[in-house]
């Protein structure tokens, strides 16, 4: 239950940093400070993926880190041998699929 809530917290921060990102290159009238539309899309686009970057490299390393922190991660991630390499890649397409989701839902 606590994941599944952190993950909603990092979805609102991910949205938070999305619009923020968004708003901070427009003017006060409406219209898009600098050179023209283009530029603010690009800094919007920039700035989202570098967050999703450094949120993700964050997250991993986290995990790394706790694995070799806590031996009873380091049991689990032991245990990763005797699973059937089916299960692995259908766990490793899920997590493509669901970052891939991600990207998609911000540059829409």
């Amino acid at each position: 239950m606590i994941g599944e809530l952190l993950i909603c917290i990092y979805n609102l921060i991910l949205h938070q940093a999305t619009f923020d990102a968004g708003a901070s290159t427009n003017t006060s009238d409406g219209g898009v400070s600098g050179a023209g539309a283009g530029d603010a899309v690009a800094a919007v686009d920039t700035t989202t993926l570098r967050f999703i970057i450094a949120s993700n490299l964050a997250n991993g390393v986290t995990c790394l880190v706790l694995f070799a922190a806590v031996p009873a991660l380091r049991q689990h991630a032991d245990g990763m041998a005797t699973v059937s390499r089916k299960f692995l890649m259908v766990s490793l397409t899920g997590e493509c699929l669901s970052m891939t989701g991600v990207v998609l839902a911000t540059y829409s």
